[in-house]
């Protein structure tokens, strides 16, 4: 972490200088402050650096735009984490939910193979937000949003095809189910127009 955040205090003085030679190897640098940040501390040091990383990785005109592109999903994962580590669970899904967009666009122009990796890890990401969004919504009485977070990993669930995933919803219903049996139920058919589930999904 001590080499990172010197890598990051020299490739900040040379962007300064000349930003389009530098700025690149800053993000890099602040991505990789933010993944070791991210096992030390309580998360708002690594959202920091993955925000600024992502801002910086955002701006750059570079030729090969499939490239630039990826790198930005990639950024936007690690934020998503670092914001998921500090309950920031809103934001989160919205940074994996862009990471997902920007995958499968590139996935359909030929990089299947090469963006599936990374694909899974988003689709992995998403749910985990999705997941502690229900709770964070129950701890504070909304049924409704904690419903509605319920139907979107429903739906991630459905276009996933992932068993990790599969597992990060039937958990977030059973949880749910078991919390506010109720208040989540009324509101899942309030929303829905479909009885709360017997099942969640089962894959193939």
């Amino acid at each position: 972490m001590a080499a990172a955040e010197r890598s990051v205090a020299l490739y900040r003085r040379a962007a300064e200088r000349d930003p389009a030679a530098h700025e690149p190897e800053l993000a890099r640098t602040l991505a990789a402050l933010s993944t070791h940040l991210l096992r030390t501390d309580t998360g708002d040091g690594s959202v920091a650096a993955a925000r600024e990383a992502l801002e910086i990785t955002r701006r750059s005109a570079e030729p090969d735009g499939q490239g630039h592109r990826s790198r930005i999903a990639q950024r936007l994962r690690l934020l998503g984490r670092a914001l998921h580590r500090t309950g920031d669970e809103e934001e989160a899904e919205a940074c994996f939910t862009e990471a997902e967009t920007i995958l499968r666009t590139l996935m359909e122009t030929g990089g299947r193979e090469r963006y599936a990796a990374d694909l899974d890890a988003a689709l992995s990401g998403l749910a985990a937000a999705l997941g502690a969004a229900v709770d964070v919504h129950l701890d504070a009485g909304r049924a409704t949003e904690a419903a509605a977070a319920l139907d979107r990993i429903h739906r991630l669930t459905g276009r996933a095809g992932r068993s990790d995933v599969h597992a990060a919803c039937v958990t977030a219903f059973a949880r749910a189910r078991a919390r506010e049996p109720e208040g989540t139920g009324q509101a899942w058919q309030l929303l829905t127009g479909e009885p709360w589930p017997s099942f969640v999904y089962r894959i193939g």
